[in-house]
């Protein structure tokens, strides 16, 4: 309850604080050398062979996308989740065109966009209407132009809806599954009835949910780091079952960015309310590692940018904190995810190819601040265990022993470094950064080497 109020407090006021950007010189005068190559040919893999890593923000005008591109690319990015004010077909095909040759993909869930399916307006009847009258007709000639682009990742049709709506968009689902196989139609949720609800009509291709734990006001997210730990885990931890019961992947946007308070002097407030603490850069890492942990393959932040300062018509000012200062600035925070994803695109690989396996493996770690998830190859590899460690301490660095009672002839393999660990492990050496994690493998030599053969592309 707290995430879903705090949430939606803050997109009310995001779309009442629309304030001009502003663009330095830098930025709009970006040249990246890749902009003058041709996009290589690259086949569109299934979804689940896919792990996102990128952030969720607006266009912020097509004179910043060499920019945008370029920014996410040089912090180990591959994705974009694209929410913007509205842009036309030329535009999509030109921004799909930069992403090919940054090699980044566009979750295209544009606000502004007709295909972008509102339930908070209208009737159902008056929604059917448009959806036959606007949307079909719209998609048909999208999927025929659009299909077959590697730059695009998904057609995202609706954010944070109840179920209701859910049940709403199922002939939409169904239309883009047939006109355009290889973009699923993916829909972004923060209840879990609506989600299983979707389970149950259509199996979604992945289930996505958007968490930010860190809050200002107890009311509307916990203000302490126990607590919103606590709740992070907590709702990977259901999303990834309801997932995995359809078969589909885990994704999940996780907080990059802070507010500050409003005060309202009516019911039910009554003074200063909801808004976000900024996270700090270990929390940022924190955050990625502990999805992965509890199952996501992928990881998006938010917010990018956004500028700061417009008055909302409650008489006061809300300023929100995001990865990109309102100057154009790289935050530590953005830094710290840029890091965190150059390792976590080393592990995509492995990741996408296991499942939790809940309880059978017998592992510990020496530090109790260091978390263990084991995980089991989903196909005829299964002697290989690979365990994915997590620094829950979001201050110290902890160094670690990863026990397990697999037998003397098992090694121990950093999927990230690539290298021999076991005898680190034994020597309890392995250390995390604050809110760090690694990507581990236990089998004999030659189970490791066939498994890091089986995951490699073409392998």
């Amino acid at each position: 309850m707290y995430a879903l109020v705090a949430a939606a407090w803050l997109l009310c006021a995001a779309s009442l604080a629309a304030a001009a950007p502003y663009f330095p010189e830098a930025v709009l005068q970006h040249h990246p050398a890749w902009l003058d190559e041709p996009a290589p040919a690259r086949e569109i893999p299934p979804i689940r062979e896919f792990f996102p890593l990128g952030v969720y923000g607006g266009s912020y005008g097509e004179q910043t996308w060499p920019f945008v591109f370029d920014d996410l690319k040089r912090h180990h990015m591959n994705c974009w989740w694209m929410n913007g004010e509205g842009h036309g077909d030329e535009a999509l095909d030109r921004m799909l065109s930069l992403g090919e040759k940054a090699g980044l993909r566009i979750y295209w869930a544009d606000g502004s966009d007709p295909m972008f399916f509102p339930f908070r307006w209208g009737t159902p009847e008056s929604r059917r209407e448009r959806h036959e009258k606007e949307i079909v007709p719209l998609f048909e000639r999208r999927a025929q132009r659009f299909g077959d682009r590697w730059g695009l990742l998904c057609w995202g049709l609706c954010e944070e809806m109840p179920p209701s709506a859910v049940e709403e968009l199922a002939p939409f689902v169904e239309l883009v599954r047939k006109l355009d196989p290889q973009h699923p139609p993916l829909l972004l949720y923060n209840r879990l009835d609506s989600a299983r609800k979707a389970v149950e009509l259509f199996r979604p291709e992945v289930i996505s949910s958007d968490i930010y734990p860190l809050g200002r006001d107890p009311r509307c997210a916990p203000d302490n780091l126990p607590a919103a730990k606590s709740l992070f885990r907590r709702y990977c931890r259901s999303y990834y079952e309801v997932a995995r019961a359809a078969g589909a992947a885990f994704c999940v946007i996780a907080q990059g960015m802070g507010s500050e308070q409003v005060y309202l002097e009516g019911a039910p407030w009554f003074g200063w309310m909801g808004a976000y603490h900024m996270p700090n850069p270990t929390f940022c890492t924190w955050q990625a590692w502990a999805a992965v942990q509890e199952g996501a393959t992928g990881v998006f932040f938010y917010h990018y940018y956004a500028p700061r300062g417009e008055k909302l018509d409650w008489d006061n000012r809300a300023y929100e904190y995001t990865l990109r200062t309102e100057t154009w600035h790289e935050t530590c925070q953005l830094k710290a995810i840029g890091d965190c994803f150059a390792a976590l695109e080393k592990a995509a690989p492995f990741l996408v190819r296991v499942e939790k396996d809940e309880g059978a493996a017998q592992i510990a770690s020496s530090d109790t601040e260091i978390s263990l998830a084991a995980f089991r190859p989903r196909a005829d590899l299964a002697e290989v265990l690979v365990v994915v460690a997590v620094n829950d301490n979001t201050t110290d660095r902890r160094q670690f022993q990863l026990m397990h009672n697999r037998g003397p002839e098992t090694v121990v393999w950093d999927l990230v470094l690539d290298q021999n660990v076991t005898e680190a492990n034994g020597k309890a050496e392995l250390l995390l950064p604050a809110g760090g994690g690694k990507v581990l493998a236990l089998g004999t030599p030659a189970e490791i080497e066939r498994w890091r053969r089986a995951c490699r592309p073409g392998g």
